[in-house]
């Protein structure tokens, strides 16, 4: 959130807002907005009819937040790939990102773990 509204010189308006400008700006055409400890919020584009969502921090406590960005990016972009919606997708890169968080450093998470978590929800 903080680099988008420096990015647009924009800190009065709503988060909405902020990523349909941001994704005008860019010419982007869907948008995940982290939020810190708050989450993320969804901008889906035209094909998603422009829905709005947000998802709240899957993880209750972070023990480090290195290395939590990348394990999202990776995971959400790896499961666009093969085909996840964009909700999918950012699910499954809110799980990468809290299994990140509880880990001190920046360790790779290894895919069996990811896998267990996922059947552990």
């Amino acid at each position: 959130e903080h680099e988008a509204r420096v990015s647009l010189k924009d800190f009065n308006s709503g988060l909405v807002k902020i990523t349909m400008d941001l994704m005008k700006e860019t010419g982007t055409e869907n948008l995940i907005l982290t939020l810190n400890k708050e989450g993320i919020l969804i901008q889906g584009g035209k094909k998603y009819n422009y829905k709005t969502d947000n998802l709240p921090s899957l993880s209750p406590t972070a023990l480090d937040p290195s290395g939590s960005g990348d394990a999202f990016l990776i995971t959400s972009s790896m499961a666009m790939v093969v085909g996840s919606s964009l909700w999918e997708a950012a699910y499954l890169g809110s799980i990468a990102a809290a299994l990140q968080v509880q880990t001190i450093g920046n360790i790779p998470l290894k895919f069996n773990d990811l896998i267990n978590e996922i059947n552990e929800l």
